[in-house]
């Protein structure tokens, strides 16, 4: 799970914002592009979706205790919704029916507690890929004991039909010993263990014996492969979940699957995340022999207890220096966008001073509303870079309307103003 981390903003908005912004968009004389020259892109959707709560309250002594629960999931009957949407409320037909259990009963028995209770249960799809998509199913709460409680399982499905996808879904022949020997390799490194390091010990297993988990996500970029609690640790410690990407088990996935696609390295890839009251979709596509499209949208949704008024999507690009690598660029009118090619001033946040960029880096601002849904979108196109993988930083900070600022905080990579960057990787 990420973690917000608040800043104060007045020296954020007074440097980030002011000497090079006015110079760095003069760098670029650019034509925007034509709504047909568009390359196909993995989809993001819109807000088309059911949310409903209840609640329920008893009368004590001393106090009015309260149960809440609540739903949230995709709606299948919405006109402009993607085909696949009117397969989701039967494939989340066990969530619906937590819902509709959810209540009085849960009391029988009970004294009535001393603090509330709720339960909140999600369905979102978090991951698309031509072939396929992905819910994410999340139940979490509070109904007595010692605290609280989280869980949440991927499942994998067809576009076309509907069908549930497992592991001997996508990869050729028996599988198994090898794709679990390869994501033990990728599990480790990526946490700086040895070959030999005892799991148990080093990284916090009930048992020195790495598994694959039964929860994995589809992705473009790779198997989002995630622990549930107790699966492969206790409690205290928070679940393994790392991305295992293609590049490492091409060799295993069955030409004819729903995989095929990750057999070109060239092969679009996307993100999405969903903080602070926002949802933020990033694609990477390649458009020619010489081509890359970048694409951004940025969905917000008011919050009745937080307020934003200003945000900020910020891109670096390791592999580029120059702005003349950007061929074309597009924003909508109610954004901002900021251009600073290596060497213009930035402000690095950790060493508390002024820098002079190492590669390109551009800004996306947006004036927050309190409109019901707020959608901004980005556009770049840039000259294919020679080395590969093409790696893109990201992050993602709002303002509110008290002054501080909220960001992501574990993130992967720390860019060249010192603050943490998510990372997103094409071409691998």
């Amino acid at each position: 799970m990420k973690h917000r981390k608040t800043l104060r903003s007045e020296r954020w908005i007074g440097l980030l914002h002011g000497l090079a912004v006015t110079i760095g968009v003069a760098l670029l004389s650019l034509h925007p592009l034509k709504a047909e020259d568009r390359s196909y892109l993995l989809p993001t959707y819109g807000p088309a979706s059911v949310s409903m709560d209840k609640r329920f309250c008893r009368n004590a002594h001393t106090h009015v205790f309260c149960l809440k629960c609540s739903i949230y999931y995709p709606d299948g009957n919405v006109s402009d919704a993607p085909p696949f949407y009117r397969f989701i409320p039967k494939q989340i037909t066990d969530v619906r029916a937590r819902y509709r259990r959810c209540g009085p009963a849960y009391l029988e028995g009970e004294e009535v507690p001393e603090v509330d209770w709720y339960e909140h249960l999600t369905a979102n799809v978090t991951a698309i890929t031509p072939k396929t998509y992905t819910l994410l199913i999340a139940d979490e709460g509070f109904t007595g004991g010692a605290h609280g409680f989280h869980s949440f399982e991927y499942r994998n499905y067809l576009r076309e039909s509907g069908r549930r996808l497992g592991y001997k879904d996508l990869f050729k022949g028996d599988f198994n010993r090898t794709l679990t020997a390869i994501a033990e390799r990728v599990y480790r490194r990526s946490k700086g263990l040895a070959p030999d390091a005892d799991l148990s010990e080093e990284a916090g297993w009930l048992e020195n014996r790495f598994v694959l988990p039964e929860n994995f996500a589809i992705t473009t970029r790779g198997l989002l492969l995630s622990y549930n609690t107790y699966e492969v640790t206790p409690y205290a410690a928070e679940p393994p979940e790392f991305l295992l990407p293609y590049s490492q088990i091409r060799s295993l996935i069955d030409p004819k699957g729903p995989l095929a696609f990750a057999l070109d390295p060239d092969h679009a890839v996307t993100v999405d995340d969903e903080e602070f009251d926002a949802r933020i979709h990033l694609s990477v596509a390649k458009i020619d022999a010489r081509t890359l499209e970048l694409n951004a949208t940025l969905r917000y949704f008011p919050n009745a207890d937080i307020a934003y008024k200003r945000s900020w999507f910020t891109l670096q690009f390791p592999g580029i220096k120059g702005s003349d690598a950007l061929l074309a660029r597009e924003n909508d009118k109610g954004s901002r966008l900021a251009i600073y090619p290596a060497g213009s001033r930035l402000y690095n946040y950790k060493a508390k001073k002024h820098i002079h960029a190492r590669w390109l880096e551009v800004e996306l601002t947006t004036t927050d509303t309190d409109d019901e849904w707020t959608v901004h979108r980005l556009r770049l196109r840039l000259r294919l870079p020679r080395k590969r993988p093409f790696v893109v930083y990201y992050r993602f900070a709002r303002q509110r309307q008290d002054g501080t600022i909220d960001r992501l905080d574990d993130t992967e990579k720390t860019g060249q103003q010192g603050l943490p960057n998510a990372l997103l990787r094409w071409g691998e």
